[in-house]
């Protein structure tokens, strides 16, 4: 599963008519910092409305440095496209059977909490084609498949934090074999040596923190 924060620069609550209930922008068509772009029309969200839920800082279960806890549910989600936006409608669960949920609701209101991130596994895309307008060195999603959103923070814990860095750079060097250009895949590698070299470091930094 690929986990892509959406830039909090952007970001938008929208409060429904119901009390608990709140709309984000979860994804957009907006280039990323690691040169990807997810399409709007290739999102596939059936099973995920099926049975959707969205959770606080990707924390689907345990990791490495932290235990699981079901309240990192949230609530349940539904997911829905309008125009060139991924939105997700989230009912946060009461406070009397989740008092994260309550406290994490509240954060969003206040507006202290302002990032959403969506988890995806990737079924199809490209790099792009200059023939059709695309930027060659960035590529398209055209196909994916929504497992999960969480609401989220920068810095989150160091668990959330190497999943996010991790995820998209490892997908990109699977690809880059795809790429017509030589010159391009081997700046590719050059890039994401360097950025696991501060990623290591940033990560390390963290625990040692204890953040």
């Amino acid at each position: 599963m690929i986990i892509r924060a959406f830039n909090v620069d952007n970001f938008e609550v929208r409060a429904t008519d119901k009390d608990r209930e709140r709309e984000f922008i979860i994804s957009t068509e907006r280039k990323d910092s690691h040169g990807t772009i997810i399409k709007m029309d290739g999102w596939q969200i059936d099973d995920f409305n099926r049975n959707g839920a969205f959770y606080y800082q990707h924390q689907t279960s345990g990791g490495f440095l932290t235990e699981a806890n079901p309240d990192n549910a949230l609530g349940t989600a539904k997911a829905f496209k309008d125009g060139n936006n991924l939105l997700g409608r989230a009912n946060f669960e009461p406070k009397e059977i989740n008092e994260l949920a309550e406290k994490i609701l509240k954060k969003v209101d206040f507006g202290t909490m302002r990032g959403t991130s969506v988890g995806f596994i990737p079924e199809s895309g490209n790099w792009g084609n200059e023939r059709e307008g695309q930027d060659p060195e960035t590529y398209y999603f055209t196909s994916q498949r929504l497992v999960e959103f969480s609401i989220v923070h920068i810095p989150s814990n160091p668990d959330a934090v190497k999943k996010s860095l991790e995820s998209l750079d490892t997908f990109l060097l699977s690809v880059k074999d795809d790429h017509k250009s030589e010159g391009f895949k081997k700046d590719l590698e050059r890039k994401m040596r360097n950025t696991k070299f501060y990623r290591d470091y940033l990560y390390n930094l963290m625990e040692r923190r204890n953040f």
